[in-house]
């Protein structure tokens, strides 16, 4: 069976600089950029057939999609997908993390091709679900923000110092090495106090989930 459909195949950017392609047929992800174009040319010249792209183990056929889920929150661009091989009983999950602002775009242009046998429903999260994102964030930001004004105060007072750091983290050791500590534990805070208030909006009002599930096979058109 050809897949070759063009102007329905696109490349979405995933936010560790890797690549998705979603075609009517299937869902190819975890690509590296070169890779993802190259397999988007071989679909829009329609010289790869739909078994072939199932060899890849980074192939999901959209007929083996059981459900999609993400929160419909600003700063999550997480979607999870579960899906059942053929030939297997088990379902697999796939976790898909996009980059700011691909996420929404993917799902609806994927519900597009689903939506004739699949249903699509919101609903409110629980008050937990809702802020763990954030509790995350907050956790990471107190560590971090901890350990680099330990860091800075150390620099800061010690009589001398010697340690390696990777080259990634140079400039932001030169950094806080001439501001000090106090700039840093201020800065630092401020980033913390933002995400709690974060935490404490969705405990009062929970994000928004969305579902799209396949549908029973009486219900399917």
């Amino acid at each position: 069976m050809s897949v070759h459909d063009d102007e329905k195949t696109k490349i979405y950017k995933l936010d560790n600089k890797r690549f998705a392609i979603l075609h009517p047929h299937a869902i190819l992800t975890d690509l590296a950029q070169a890779q993802a174009e190259a397999i988007s040319v071989q679909l829009s010249e329609g010289t790869v057939t739909m078994e072939e792209m199932e060899h890849y183990d980074y192939c999901i056929p959209l007929h083996a999609i059981e459900s999609v889920q993400t929160n419909l929150t600003k700063f999550d661009d997480t979607l999870l997908l579960t899906y059942t091989k053929a030939g297997s009983s088990t379902p697999e999950k796939v976790k898909m993390e996009f980059a700011s602002d691909e996420k929404d775009a993917f799902v609806q242009h994927l519900y597009s091709y689903m939506k004739k046998d699949y249903t699509y429903e919101q609903s409110t999260n629980t008050a937990w679900a809702s802020m763990k994102p954030s509790i995350v964030f907050f956790l990471y930001t107190l560590l971090i923000g901890g350990f680099l004004s330990w860091l800075a105060y150390y620099m800061e007072t010690a009589d001398e110092y010697s340690f390696r750091v990777p080259a990634i983290l140079y400039p932001v050791v030169e950094l806080i090495s001439y501001t000090g500590y106090m700039p840093v534990a201020i800065f630092m805070g401020v980033i913390a106090l933002i995400s709690l208030m974060m935490v404490v909006k969705r405990a009062i009002k929970p994000s928004t989930k969305l579902i799209i599930e396949r549908k029973p096979l009486s219900q399917a058109a």
